[in-house]
C-alpha cells in the first residue's frame, strides 16, 4: 500500500516547519509466529525398527507401528513432555494406522483392514472390517469416520470405506496408480480430498469427489524424488516427505494450485512417514522408516494478529522503540532479524538491549522484546523466524505541525 507519491518515497520532502518530530505508528498488522519451521521440538526414542506409519489422538499422544516386531506402540504426551514408547497390540502385517476422536486404531494390516475398539479398561477388541486384499499400505480417516486405504499389489488402487450404521462398505476410487507400494500414508482434507505419495512417478496424486465418484489430479511433481509420506492441515497445508531428496516440504493453497516453501532437510536419512497432530501444530516424521530409533517432532507456524504504536521522537534521534512479542503457542525461536531497507538515513536497525533469545524455549503466552531504533525517518521492519516473517512492521514519518506521510510498504 502505497503511502506517499513516487516522487516521495523513501525521502523527506522540504518543509519550513522547525523543528521537525517524527511520529511513529504501525500501519500494518505485526504478525507474531511463534515457532520456527524447520525447528526441532523434541525427539522422541522408538524401538529399533520399520515405522509404517504414525497416528496422534485428540489429547497428542501419538501411535505407531512397528513392522519389524508387529506391534503397535503408544507414547503418552503431556504438555510436550513424551513418556516411554509402551505396546499395546501385536498385530501381524502392520504397516499404516489411524485413530478416531474416541481413541479406536485403525489399522492397514497386511490383507485386512481392522478396526481395534478402545475400551474403558484401556484394552482392545478387534474387528475385521475387510479382509482378501493385496497387501495395504497407507489408511486414513474423513471427518465422517469413512477409511481410505491403499492395496499396493492389486494394480495400485485406492479404497473407500464408507460408514453407515456403525459398518463398513468398501469400494474402489481409483486404480491403476503405479507406485504406491512406498505409500507410508494417506491424507484427506476436510472437503474429502485424498492425497496419495506416489513414489514411483514422483508425484502427490489428488482424488477429488465429485458427483459419487473421484476424479484423479496431481497435486504436486516438481522435484519430487520419490515421495513417500503426506498430512494435510484444517487450512489445507500440505505436507510431503520427499524421500530421496532427503526433505519435507509445506505446500500451501495458492490461487488453485500451491506454494512450496522447504520445511526441513536431512543429511543422512530420509523421510517416509509424517503425521500432524489434531490442531496441525507438530508435524511428526520418521527418519528412513524409524531405523534411527526415533521420531521427530516439529511445530508449525501459528501465526496471531496486533498492532503496534511507535511514540514519537524527534527527526535526527537514534532513540529505540520497543517491540514486544507474545508466543500464542509454545516454541523455540529459529532466528530473527530486523530487516532493513539499506537507504542511509531512511533506516531502521535492531537497538540490541531486547530480551528475545534462540537459546530459550517459550511457552504459550511467554513475552520477548526487540528494541527497534530509526535512523531520521524509519521506514519499514520486518522480525522473522527461519522463512516465516513473525512482526512485520511499516512506520510513517508525520512533520507536526502539518502532517504528511513519506513511507511506503516493503510489498
Amino acid at each position: 500500500m502505497s503511502l506517499a507519491s513516487a516522487a516521495e518515497r523513501g525521502r523527506f520532502v522540504s518543509n519550513s516547519v522547525s523543528p521537525y518530530k517524527v511520529g511513529f505508528a504501525s500501519l500494518a498488522v505485526l504478525a507474531l509466529v511463534f515457532f520456527l519451521p524447520g525447528r526441532l521440538h523434541a525427539l522422541i526414542p522408538v524401538a529399533t525398527g520399520y515405522i509404517g506409519g504414525i497416528a496422534v489422538d485428540s489429547n497428542g499422544n501419538l501411535f505407531y507401528t512397528n513392522t519389524n516386531d508387529n506391534k503397535v506402540y503408544e507414547v503418552v504426551n503431556s504438555s510436550g513432555t513424551y513418556a516411554p514408547a509402551v505396546p499395546v497390540l501385536n498385530v501381524t502385517g502392520l504397516h499404516g494406522i489411524a485413530v478416531d476422536g474416541s481413541g479406536n486404531l485403525y489399522l492397514a494390516a497386511g490383507s485386512r483392514v481392522l478396526k481395534e475398539t478402545l475400551s474403558s479398561s484401556d484394552t482392545y477388541s478387534e474387528t475385521v472390517l475387510t479382509n482378501g486384499l493385496s497387501n495395504t499400505g497407507g489408511i486414513a480417516l474423513d471427518s465422517s469416520e469413512n477409511l481410505y486405504v491403499t492395496d499396493t499389489n492389486s494394480g495400485g488402487r485406492v479404497l473407500k470405506g464408507t460408514l453407515s450404521a456403525g459398518s463398513y462398505t468398501f469400494s474402489t476410487i481409483a486404480t491403476g496408480l503405479t507406485g504406491y507400494s512406498g505409500a507410508a500414508a494417506l491424507a484427506v482434507d476436510n472437503s474429502g480430498n485424498v492425497f496419495v505419495p506416489d513414489p514411483v512417478n514422483n508425484r502427490v496424486v489428488k482424488l477429488a469427489p465429485s458427483s459419487g465418484s473421484y476424479t484423479q489430479t496431481v497435486a504436486v511433481s516438481d522435484g519430487l524424488n520419490s515421495p513417500r509420506g503426506v498430512a494435510i492441515d484444517s487450512a489445507g497445508n500440505l505436507y510431503i516427505a520427499d524421500y530421496n531428496n532427503k526433505r519435507v516440504l509445506k505446500e500451501i493453497p495458492s490461487s488453485g494450485g500451491y506454494t512450496e516453501k522447504l520445511f526441513e532437510t536431512y543429511v543422512n536419512f530420509g523421510i517416509d512417514t509424517l503425521a500432524l497432530d489434531a490442531g496441525g501444530d507438530v508435524l511428526y516424521t520418521a527418519p528412513t522408516g524409524g531405523y534411527s530409533g526415533s521420531i521427530l517432532a516439529y511445530q508449525t507456524s501459528t501465526v496471531a494478529r496486533t498492532s503496534v504504536s511507535f511514540n514519537s521522537v524527534a527527526v535526527g534521534s537514534s532513540a529505540s522503540q520497543t517491540v514486544t512479542v507474545t508466543f500464542p503457542t509454545a516454541g523455540t525461536l529459529d532466528q530473527y532479524s530486523v530487516t532493513t531497507q539499506g537507504i542511509a538515513r531512511l533506516d531502521f536497525s535492531d537497538a540490541g538491549g531486547g530480551t528475545c533469545s534462540t537459546e530459550k524455549i517459550y511457552a504459550a503466552g511467554d513475552t520477548c522484546t526487540v528494541n527497534v531504533a530509526g535512523e531520521k525517518a524509519g521506514c519499514c521492519g520486518v522480525f522473522r523466524v527461519s522463512d516465516a516473517v513473525v512482526v512485520a512492521f511499516m512506520m510513517f514519518a508525520t512533520m507536526e505541525p502539518e502532517t504528511s506521510r513519506y513511507c511506503v510498504s516493503p510489498a
